[in-house]
């Protein structure tokens, strides 16, 4: 299982003895100004990974465009994204893991984005 956040403000597991899983992230444009993004491509992203073992069969990465203040518990978005990463992915150490886009995200340097983290791993 790992655990993507810092401190006690865990925001998602990723369990590699599950065999679903899917979350949703929104990122406001100015969190992502504030963290030195500029617009263009974003070709990657690192996540810190607390508690991990294991692999994640297509491990899917995908983002979009939003332009609501907020996120809807009950509403999980599942169009017009642009997938970004596709891979089987194994962990084998916690702590920072690199995310190489096959493909890259064109950013406008000011909207919101949701990214979404996937994947299904075979039953036993």
């Amino acid at each position: 299982m790992a655990t993507i956040g810092e401190g006690s403000e865990n925001i998602m597991y990723l369990n590699a003895g599950s065999t679903i899983g899917k979350v949703q992230y929104l990122y406001r444009g100015e969190e992502l100004l504030t963290a030195g993004l500029v617009e263009g491509d974003i070709t990657g992203m690192q996540l810190d990974l607390s508690e991990i073992e294991g692999s994640l069969d297509f491990l899917k990465i995908r983002i979009r465009r939003y332009i609501n203040d907020e996120l809807e518990a009950d509403n999980i978005y599942t169009n017009i994204f642009t997938e970004v990463y596709f891979l089987n992915t194994a962990f084998e150490a916690t702590g920072w893991h690199q995310f190489n886009f096959y493909q890259p995200y064109e950013w406008d340097g000011e909207d919101d984005i949701i990214v979404e983290l996937s994947y299904q791993n075979a039953e036993d």
